[in-house]
């Protein structure tokens, strides 16, 4: 039998482990040097909870040592399951140096990496040995693997050039800051905004789907990034090369529907290529993962200021980021708003953070405060708060087709208001518009198609 256990040893590193935490109890500034680490890559349980009490700490902005680790997990009842005061000493005691935490943090995840196919393994024996249909078997094996296979990668942003080269490809195969603010790309909106985004601020930007939320957020850091602001897009609905296509398209003014399906002509293609050698050079980076949680925006935001300087953070959007789950939903979302106003402090930038609208918007020309979904923390975390409302959505036979309004509903220094907005929506952009603003009460607005 114990030959048998030494055999099918579970891979793990104590040492590995030991030497995260104490690195990270000695040294704060470490938590940006390891790359991303689960709690579940802990193998033993006393460092399970150790970790999750620093990552506590580091999601609320707050600095940790020995004693505040500790404090926490004795007001959670924890602090004998992880042995005490003493051990907790031993870890920061036993590292020598903070500045190897990468490579231990690697061991970790290795191992846990290794933890995860044996699971797997154990997991196709025993589909193989059921009486089940062997191509359900196969695809659970597929998700399995996987799962594992997008655990262990080493996610990080890239740049939109490198996008762009990578997408190129697709298209082939369819043809077979010393200033006032931040450019929103609208000089109407900067000049509300008094100068545009700015740096310690979250700006939420909210509307219904197809309202607009993602070309006014895309459109806005393409501007930033052609006057050399260095912004990070963290996409959690669309993948990279959704993006690729509607910034050719804006950069280019291209035809997103020829681009698409690369029906374009000499003229057209040229302009592809002339668009895609401009944004080669942006300061633009992009990451596409569903499902991010606080701590892992916050990490891929240090560590793209460390790496390439960080002026913008957009997110993409709110109501698809994660909590913890024993939470209840409007708790997850107040954690997430407040952790992410001390972030835009913390690193001197300017966090867009697009969000949902709730469907009491539908019979309204005018969002409200009120209308933000799942939670009040939205309004009272924001500094700035902007809607989108294009009335063509909702009535096809409107004549103020292409135009938008963008409403300022909050604004802490600054008038609230509204400003106008041609939406070229065959390019996915948006402008300046010029002339007069619609005037809603005219006349009763029709019941909008599809809600009868």
């Amino acid at each position: 039998m114990n030959a048998i256990a030494d055999t099918l040893k579970i891979p793990h590193s104590e040492d590995a482990e030991q030497s995260v935490l104490g690195a990270l109890l000695m040294d704060n500034s470490a938590i940006d040097r390891m790359g991303e680490l689960e709690e579940a890559a802990f193998f033993s349980a006393a460092h399970r909870l150790i970790y999750s009490a620093i990552r506590t700490h580091a999601a609320a902005g707050k600095s940790w040592d020995v004693i505040t680790v500790a404090e926490m997990l004795e007001a959670h009842g924890k602090l004998n399951d992880v042995g005490g005061l003493p051990y907790l000493g031993s870890l920061a005691q036993n590292v020598p140096s903070s500045a190897n935490i990468g490579r231990y943090a690697e061991i970790v995840r290795d191992h846990a990496t290794r933890r995860n196919m044996m699971a797997a393994a154990a997991e196709l024996a025993e589909l193989a040995s059921k009486p089940i249909d062997v191509a359900e078997a196969m695809d659970r094996v597929q998700s399995r693997l996987l799962a594992i296979t997008e655990g262990a990668k080493a996610d990080e942003p890239r740049s939109i050039g490198a996008i762009i080269d990578e997408h190129l490809n697709t298209l082939d195969c369819r043809m077979s800051d010393e200033r006032h603010g931040i450019t929103t790309g609208l000089p109407n909106l900067d000049a509300s905004l008094n100068g545009g985004w700015r740096r310690g601020q979250v700006i939420v930007l909210a509307a219904r789907p197809n309202m607009g939320k993602t070309a006014l957020a895309l459109h806005s850091a393409l501007e930033a990034a052609r006057e050399g602001y260095s912004v990070l897009f963290l996409s959690m609905e669309m993948v990279a090369s959704e993006l690729a296509d509607r910034a050719i398209a804006a950069h280019g003014r291209i035809n997103l529907g020829k681009l698409l399906t690369a029906q374009m002509d000499d003229a057209e293609w040229s302009g592809v290529t002339a668009a895609t050698s401009k944004l080669h050079e942006l300061p633009l980076h992009v990451l596409d993962r569903p499902g991010l949680n606080f701590f892992q925006v916050a990490s891929f935001a240090r560590r793209h200021k460390r790496k390439h300087g960080l002026d913008v953070l957009v997110v993409d959007y709110l109501q698809l980021m994660v909590g913890n789950p024993d939470d209840k939903r409007h708790a997850q979302i107040e954690e997430i708003t407040r952790n992410l106003k001390t972030l835009a402090k913390q690193l001197n930038i300017a966090v867009l953070l697009l969000s949902q609208l709730s469907r009491k918007t539908e019979d309204a020309r005018r969002p409200k405060l009120s209308h933000l979904r799942d939670s009040g923390s939205i309004e009272q975390d924001a500094d700035v708060v902007l809607f989108i409302h294009r009335e063509e959505v909702d009535d096809p036979e409107t004549r103020w087709k292409n135009y938008a309004d963008i409403y300022i509903a909050k604004i802490r220094q600054g008038a609230i208001g509204r400003i106008g907005a041609t939406y070229i929506g065959e390019h996915v952009r948006f402008e300046d518009h010029a002339g007069m603003l619609p005037n809603w009460d005219e006349k009763v607005r029709p019941r909008p198609r599809g809600f009868d």
